[in-house]
């Protein structure tokens, strides 16, 4: 959608129908689908996108969030999300990169409970190519209460074998940069926390993967 654009009413229902309706007039909001549509949102064909968060002006910045819902639980592997990252700047204080992630429905019941699944994520800077990266990436998982779960400093550090990272061309191209494997419960949601060793900041990637 271009700036100032009005969301169209179908798009508006469904944020409605899944209590994902933003709280402020002045945020943003999309709804896309894998099939249906001839044209723009309603038309992704399986396949890598890349949405861009920043200011309707383009000249002012902030602490921002950009969230991710797949509203529909489908087996279908072609339609499936699998991997979501975000580059952003990676400060200190309130302003490192911080991704929050939801398997399954939290809400729901004993009943609809999703089995215990492998997220594979990454925390990188000097493989980005870019000037000003995150030098000395640092990634922390942390459960719904804030307790420290799992933290990674340098990738081949990692308690897991590496074998299987390396052999699925997983494995960081830069000794620096972090990985976690955990092993989560669905219906439930987790924090992942992307700062800098020693406090460096710079720009950095967070990455998740299903695995």
């Amino acid at each position: 959608m271009t700036i100032g654009e009005t969301l169209p009413q179908l798009q508006k229902d469904d944020l409605t129908a899944n209590g994902l309706t933003p709280t402020s007039s002045l945020e943003g909001a999309m709804v896309c689908a894998g099939s249906g549509g001839a044209t723009g949102c309603d038309a992704l064909a399986p396949g890598s996108y890349t949405v861009l968060l920043e200011s309707s002006t383009g000249s002012s910045f902030g602490v921002g969030l950009f969230e991710l819902w797949e509203l529909e639980n489908s087996s279908d592997q072609q339609t499936r999300l699998v991997n979501v990252s975000t580059r952003c700047l990676v400060r200190t204080g309130d302003e490192v990169a911080i991704a929050g992630v939801i398997l399954g429905n939290p809400n729901s019941g004993a009943a609809t409970t999703l089995p215990r699944r492998t997220l594979l994520m990454f925390g990188k800077g000097p493989s980005l190519g870019i000037s000003g990266f995150l030098t000395d990436p640092f990634v922390t998982l942390q459960n719904s209460a804030g307790t420290t779960i799992s933290t990674n400093d340098n990738w081949k550090g990692l308690a897991k074998p590496l074998d299987e990272l390396v052999e699925q061309n997983f494995d960081p191209t830069s000794d620096s940069e972090s990985a976690l494997w955990p092993f989560l419960s669905a219906n439930t949601s987790y924090t992942a926390i992307l700062s800098g060793v020693n406090n460096v900041t710079g720009i950095g990637l967070i990455e998740m993967y299903e695995y």
